[in-house]
């Protein structure tokens, strides 16, 4: 009986089950506008490597500008409306924005609106389509160009991203030249392409630097990748202050 209805099950086609469907794949500038607020660090890495593919579209910023008498001092300007114009069909306006604001908050600009009145602020905070970038500025960026105030706050996700990747590197890969002691320089090669600013490459060495002799020991190394927690490093890379 079994065997018949087994047969039976065959030619019928058996019993059939729903093919699970395919979890709908996350749009990827929905996941870097997503780490953007939760680890602004791993963010802007990611922001950085996905604008790569579109580098051309910045060096040929120049021949869309208009030829005016001041030409020669606006053509590598870029306002915010031209960055989204520039990636239209390529990146989303949103993306485009937060990428925009963060390469103009990088910018070495004089700040003079700590002392001014709430009408004032409001005041400039409607010339925010008056602010540019410079196609130079543009590129650094995309060529992983970090500056410090690109990311002014450190999360906790953040500081827990580098202490993972320290807690996997080993003294041996960064004691390039096997001499027992890992320097500076070390640590700048090493972790400046995972996107950390040179300022905050300074205060992770300063952290393990205990004795203040400008290297660290593998006695050194070993002993604060026991104890450091991320809560402890997002405190250390916090310690930054900005005008």
């Amino acid at each position: 009986l079994c065997e018949t209805m087994a047969s039976a099950g065959k030619k019928k086609g058996g019993v059939k089950f729903a093919a699970p469907k395919d979890k709908k794949e996350e749009d990827p500038e929905a996941k870097l506008l997503k780490l953007l607020r939760f680890s602004p660090l791993r963010g802007r890495h990611g922001i950085q490597h996905h604008f790569k593919s579109y580098k051309e579209l910045i060096y040929n910023l120049s021949s869309k500008q208009e030829k005016d008498d001041e030409a020669s001092n606006t053509q590598r300007n870029v306002t915010l409306k031209l960055f989204i114009e520039t990636f239209d069909g390529k990146i989303g306006k949103l993306l485009c924005e937060k990428t925009f604001e963060m390469i103009y908050e990088g910018l070495d600009i004089e700040d003079n609106n700590d002392n001014d009145d709430n009408d004032d602020n409001k005041q400039n905070n409607d010339n925010d389509k008056d602010k540019c970038i410079s196609q130079f500025d543009i590129i650094k960026f995309i060529d992983g160009k970090n500056v410090i105030k690109h990311v002014r706050k450190i999360t906790e996700k953040d500081a827990d991203w580098v202490l993972q990747h320290l807690k996997d590197v080993q003294f041996a890969d960064l004691d390039k030249d096997g001499d027992g002691k890992i320097v500076i320089q070390d640590f700048y090669d090493h972790f400046e392409p995972l996107g950390v600013g040179k300022e905050r490459i300074a205060l992770m060495f300063q952290m393990l630097d205990k004795n203040d002799d400008a290297k660290i020991s593998i006695f050194e190394y070993e002993s604060w990748r026991r104890k450091q927690t991320a809560s402890d490093l997002q405190s250390i890379l916090n310690q930054l202050k900005f005008d």
